[in-house]
């Protein structure tokens, strides 16, 4: 059984083209575009991947990294479930940028994070962290772009994007610690590729919408210097469950999701 929903906190100045929307019976607020980028649940699947597994595990997560954070939320939820981390966002995108830092100060994790404004394609390198997040582009670029320029970069791969992250992650992944990638399951075999050149452990969970379902929606990789847990399937929801309901090892995380410094 889901836990108590907080009541709803006053939203922050919004732009007129931001929305701003309460998550997860009130326990994140997020400022979003009203058509540009928008979260999805693949930023709930990721935190929670890698808050679990890095507790599977055994490693404590003083730091961790989201790499190209959008609005931030996956960042958010991670730093919410590890309340003695220190989140670390990295974002190409002024605009979602400028989101995050609002949306960190909003559910009370300013005095913890930081948010940089760098293009993961060039040096430096981002510091190393234990726990490392991405949800890197994924849509094949179309020959007519979309018109809207925060959503053609936020979800359409070039070419160059997924490769140039995988180097960014692996960079940032401190010697102890594991870096956590969400994919499409259609185009998995892309993403394996680059991993498994990298010369460091690498697993890949495949994470179905619900138990029966024929195949996974997604594929969530971890990469790691050491060893990795066993690959069980993951689920969304559970059989009969409607979408607005999480299957209880994700209702638990977003129950665990608790705001301050």
């Amino acid at each position: 059984m889901a836990g108590p929903q907080r009541l709803p906190p006053a939203p922050p100045p919004l732009h007129p083209h931001e929305t701003f929307d309460l998550l997860w019976g009130n326990r994140v607020g997020l400022v979003q575009a009203r058509a540009g980028y928008r979260t999805s649940v693949d930023s709930l699947a990721l935190a929670w991947f890698g808050v679990s597994l890095a507790r599977q595990i055994g490693l404590a997560v003083g730091d961790l990294a989201d790499l190209g954070a959008g609005s931030g939320l996956v960042a958010i939820a991670a730093a919410l479930a590890e309340p003695g981390s220190r989140a670390h966002l990295y974002e190409l995108q002024p605009q979602l940028a400028d989101r995050a830092r609002r949306n960190l100060e909003h559910n009370g994790l300013a005095g913890r994070s930081t948010v940089h404004l760098v293009d993961l394609a060039r040096p430096p390198p981002p510091a190393p962290a234990d726990l490392v997040l991405c949800n890197p582009p994924f849509r094949q670029y179309p020959d007519q772009p979309p018109p809207d320029p925060e959503r053609r970069v936020a979800h359409f791969d070039a070419g160059m994007a997924l490769p140039a992250l995988v180097t960014a992650l692996l960079a940032a992944v401190d010697r102890r610690g594991v870096g956590c990638i969400i994919y499409p399951w259609k185009h998995r075999q892309r993403l394996e590729q680059v991993l498994q050149s990298s010369g460091v452990a690498v697993q890949f969970w495949p994470l179905l919408h619900r138990p029966s379902d024929p195949e996974p929606v997604r594929v969530l990789a971890a990469v790691r210097r050491g060893p990795l847990p066993p690959v069980v399937p993951l689920s969304l929801h559970c059989d009969g469950q409607p979408d607005s309901q999480f299957a209880r090892p994700i209702a638990a995380f977003i129950e665990s999701l608790h705001a301050g410094p």
